[in-house]
């Protein structure tokens, strides 16, 4: 009997973490969208009236960007 309750609470514990999991990798993505859609603004921005203070912005954004897709592999 020992052994079916140390295996159930096993599999709880594992779906706990996958859950976990599925939450952490569903917020890096809805922030990875977020971050792509800001990039694409300040880009299609920048093309349109070039500013070099967007410049430091798109690279501060890709950086974050990179690092979300770096996060989302370690997962």
């Amino acid at each position: 009997m020992h052994s079916n309750s140390t295996s159930n609470s096993e599999r709880i514990l594992t779906q706990v973490r996958l859950d976990a999991i599925e939450s952490e990798l569903a917020t890096a993505c809805s922030r990875y969208i977020q971050l792509c859609q800001e990039l694409d603004a300040m880009t299609f921005q920048n093309e349109r009236d070039y500013c070099c203070c967007l410049d430091l912005e798109r690279e501060k954004t890709s950086q974050e960007i990179l690092a979300i897709i770096q996060e989302i592999g370690q997962l």
